[in-house]
């Protein structure tokens, strides 16, 4: 038979020990490291891409594009990871400790209001490496280097940035539809006026003979000057096609040919530049790019609408008014106390001179 005195030592020792246990949650518990608590989210850097959900195995995360919500199924989420791995902006996390017990099932529901932004690839600088639809997680680019083909499904396309951070050349940016709409209508302005420089030079230049030589193009049409090639020279590397930025130049490394679209070539010299041979020439094509130049800015001044004016006396170039530009027509520089405005962008929201912390914007007719 056990004695009563038997726990009598235990009993004392306890008596004046600290308790094993905490009172929690009321009092908060050191965890390991290691501990897979819950998931955390930095809303703000989430772009609703849904990657997350797709990998999810118990399916404890829902992502709703058009209605901006990211939902979290506490109840549900085993802590595996795997969303934390495959977010590619780095927004989730596993933190140590656990989410107080309730009554009920738990859900993290947060909300946003998004503007889906989608890649917008710039033609004058690709060089269709493909290399941006290799690293699409969902395949919704398709690039085809041979017929200088770039293609994106919207309906896919998760705006998860990676073919803008993965572009060799830097000429993939994710754009709102306002902001392509922009970019789209500066490039048409620039164009246009291209157009009319180039039919007035052809109007006005005396009438000139084509020169010719063999495997090479027309230097000379309608008095302006197009490049020509030394064949003793060139070693046929295809940079000057490369660089060209209306593909005007064909070169063939096998068979040796080098020929240029007079009809596309804009004489803007980019050929002649990025020549590692010097084996291109173009004497004389700078005049029309001057021209060229002399146009654009003309047909700048000659928008007219109500734009933002700056204060230069008042101005401390902080550029928290190109930061709010939703299009991106302001260009502040800080240390050379630069602040200009783009016309053929700017949409007169007054998103600058509503964030001016000097007040020293307004808009203006001009």
């Amino acid at each position: 038979m056990k004695t009563p005195m038997k726990f009598a030592g235990t009993a004392l020792k306890n008596m004046f020990s600290k308790p094993v246990t905490i009172d929690y949650p009321e009092k908060p518990y050191n965890y390991p490291e290691a501990t897979r608590g819950h998931i955390e989210i930095d809303f703000d850097n989430c772009i609703l891409c849904s990657m997350c959900a797709k990998v999810c195995p118990p399916r404890a995360i829902d992502v709703d594009k058009r209605s901006g919500n990211w939902i979290l199924s506490r109840f549900d989420c085993i802590q595996c990871g795997y969303c934390v791995e495959k977010c590619p902006k780095k927004c989730l996390k596993i933190v140590p400790g656990y989410t107080k017990p309730r009554g009920s099932k738990i859900q993290t529901i947060m909300h946003k209001e998004v503007e889906k932004k989608v890649p917008q690839m710039d033609a004058t600088l690709c060089v269709y490496c493909t290399l941006c639809a290799k690293k699409c997680p969902v395949q919704a680019l398709t690039v085809d280097r041979k017929e200088k083909i770039w293609q994106l499904d919207e309906t896919l396309c998760i705006a998860c940035g990676l073919c803008e951070h993965n572009c060799p050349k830097k000429c993939i940016e994710m754009m709102t539809p306002l902001e392509a709409e922009a970019r789209r209508k500066k490039t048409a302005a620039i164009l246009e006026q291209r157009q009319k420089v180039l039919a007035k030079s052809a109007e006005t230049a005396a009438a000139a003979s084509e020169a010719t030589s063999e495997g090479a193009a027309k230097e000379v049409k309608h008095g302006i000057v197009y490049p020509k090639y030394d064949p003793d020279k060139c070693v046929y590397c295809t940079l000057c096609a490369k660089n060209c930025p209306e593909q005007a130049l064909t070169v063939d490394r096998k068979e040796k040919i080098w020929r240029v679209n007079t009809d596309r070539c804009i004489t803007c010299g980019l050929c002649l530049n990025n020549c590692p041979k010097n084996c291109i020439t173009m004497e004389g094509a700078g005049k029309t790019e001057e021209k060229l130049v002399e146009a654009v800015k003309k047909a700048e001044e000659e928008i007219h609408g109500s734009f933002p004016q700056m204060n230069p006396e008042v101005c401390v170039y902080c550029t928290l008014c190109a930061k709010k530009c939703p299009v991106g027509a302001l260009t502040v520089d800080r240390k050379e106390k630069k602040w200009e405005l783009d016309r053929h962008l700017c949409l007169s929201c007054g998103a600058c001179t509503d964030n001016c912390p000097k007040k020293c914007i307004e808009m203006k007719d001009v």
